[in-house]
């Protein structure tokens, strides 16, 4: 599971991820990356390794351009998501 909060931020604002995958397949490549909805999984514009970890929090600045985001869970150093967050609105 994939959680970004707060659902709208002002530009530079703080978006909080959480996220839990399944204990036995996380790796230390695996990667959450932040990006505009309706982006390919190449054109993030920031991105936090998960370290390994099955469980945690990371923290990402708001883009300065408004508009609908979200985060997305990319194991293995890949480029295939296996999770999406909900939207973040940028305003």
């Amino acid at each position: 599971t994939l959680t970004a909060s707060p659902a709208s931020v002002a530009p530079g604002g703080t978006i909080t991820v959480s996220w839990t995958a399944p204990a036995a397949a996380a790796t230390p490549t695996d990667w959450i990356g932040l990006y505009r909805v309706g982006a390919t999984n190449f054109e993030y514009l920031d991105y936090r390794y998960a370290d390994g970890q099955p469980s945690g929090t990371v923290t990402f600045t708001a883009p300065a351009t408004p508009g609908t985001y979200e985060v997305r869970y990319l194991p293995n150093n890949g480029y295939t998501s296996v999770a999406t967050s909900n939207p973040v609105t940028v305003n």
